[in-house]
């Protein structure tokens, strides 16, 4: 399924079906023999009606080992938006950058708590974000250095 396919069927949702979702894949995550490396790339919050409501499970915290949130720049995610007619998203920079801010906090707060490194990637270029990424999995699966820029 792409993400054009995945986009419109989840927006088509309500928000008894997405926590159901979610929590199959927490259920699916949590379910993995052995030990797997667990990287989060997510949204950690949803600001309907600009109100933060955490949307990662109590129960699965403990078991990302990573979290990762890739940052858009504000005015691009605006730029995007703007340009999206097939979802109905909020289209105010104030409300935009409250989201970011919400996203960031929410993982932060989630990853001290379970003592597990967060790491924040700007997405300036899908290149650049690629080799953030692929920086953060050589650090913590080959041991290397992390070199972010």
């Amino acid at each position: 399924m792409g993400i054009e396919e995945f986009d419109s069927r989840w927006i088509s949702l309500n928000e008894k079906q997405k926590k159901f979702i979610r929590k199959k894949a927490v259920s699916y995550i949590m379910s993995l023999d052995g030990y797997r490396l667990v990287i989060l790339d997510s949204h950690y919050v949803d600001m309907t009606d600009n109100v933060k409501k955490s949307v990662m499970p109590a129960s699965f915290r403990g078991r990302v080992d990573i979290h990762v949130v890739i940052e858009t720049k504000d005015n691009e995610i605006l730029k995007r938006r703007l340009n999206d007619n097939s979802r109905k998203r909020v289209c105010d920079i104030d409300a935009i950058e409250a989201e970011s801010l919400a996203e960031k906090e929410e993982a932060a707060t989630i990853a001290k708590e379970y003592l597990k490194p967060v790491y924040i990637i700007t997405n300036n270029s899908i290149e650049e974000a690629t080799e953030l990424f692929a920086d953060v999995i050589d650090k913590h699966i080959l041991g290397t250095g992390l070199n972010m820029h």
